[in-house]
Formats: C-alpha cells, structure tokens, sequence
C-alpha cells in the first residue's frame, strides 16, 4: 500500500480536536533494527534531503523563488516549499527513513534537515501551513526523538517515533 493510499484509507479515522490541528493517531511503530547501517555521510546544503515516491497531479516546488512542476523521484531539499493542489497528493521519503505524505491542497516546509549518524547530528524541522500532512517517523526520530519539530500556524510538535496526520485548516472569517 502506497503512503498517499493509506493517508486517504485513514481520513475517517480523524479525531475532532479543534479548528486548526486535526490529528490522526500517535501510534509507536517499530523503526529499525539495532544492526542496519548508518554509512550515509552528512549532506552539504545543496544535498537531497528526500526523494518523492508517490504523486497524484497537480503538485508544485517553490526553490529559490522558483515554482516547478514536481515529478516522481524528484529530490527535495531543505528549504524546499510543497504545495499540492485541490486534486494533488505528494509522498516523500527522506534519506534516514522519515515518510511524509501531503493530501490535497496542502503547503509543507522543508525547513531544515541534517542525517549524519557518525558526527552524530539529527535534524528534521518542518512546517505545515495549510492542509493535511501525515508522518512517519525514521531513523532521525529513534536516535535523537528531540531533533524531530513539526510546526503549524498555531502549534508545535515533539515527535516521540510515531504515525499521524496534522491538518491545518485555513482561519475563518470574521
């Protein structure tokens, strides 16, 4: 099952907790074994972050002030905006196993990322502006669970290594 399938398959499992920030579930999830391999060197700025896996049309990158059109196996990169349009969805999976799938009409952050396990330096710091976004945590979250922070427009989120979904909703008028 793709990550964009089970974001839809999971929407009517949302808990109701207030206007700006819907969660999914925060269920612990076995990451990886104690013998995989952390070879990976640590990524110079200009280095992918992530890669993204799935894609429904229509989604775009905002980089350096540029939009593009976002193509599977395209690499992300900190600073990296994503916004996915009313029919759109993008699933992403970054180099220390961390999944983050966007649904429909939504903004998504790149703010900053940092995998080097032998130098010993975690970093995966995201925003969600508008829209739903689920994530699954990686390796960064199981060695270093304070280096993992989700922002929305009105919260901040420690991850603790475990699946669930934010959706931002756009303020209402007044």
């Amino acid at each position: 099952m793709t990550l964009l399938r089970y974001h839809r398959l999971n929407a009517t499992q949302r808990i109701t907790t207030g206007s700006m920030i819907v969660p999914l579930m925060a269920i612990v999830i076995a990451l990886f074994s104690a013998e995989s391999s952390f070879a990976l060197e640590p990524a110079p700025a200009a280095e992918a972050a992530g890669t993204v896996r799935t894609l429904e049309p229509h989604a775009f990158l905002l980089r350096h002030g540029d939009r593009l059109t976002i193509t599977q196996g395209m690499e992300i990169t900190a600073g990296d905006r994503i916004q996915t349009s009313d029919t759109g969805a993008v699933g992403v999976v970054f180099r220390d196993g961390t999944l983050i799938s966007l649904g429909p009409d939504s903004d998504y952050l790149v703010e900053g990322y940092s995998f080097a396990p032998k130098q010993r330096r975690f970093s995966f710091k995201g925003a969600v502006k508008r829209g739903s976004v689920l994530y699954e945590s990686g390796r960064i979250a199981k060695h270093s669970p304070t280096a993992v922070q989700l922002r929305t427009t009105t919260a901040a989120i420690g991850v603790r290594g475990t699946r669930f979904v934010i959706k931002v909703a756009e303020p209402e008028e007044k």
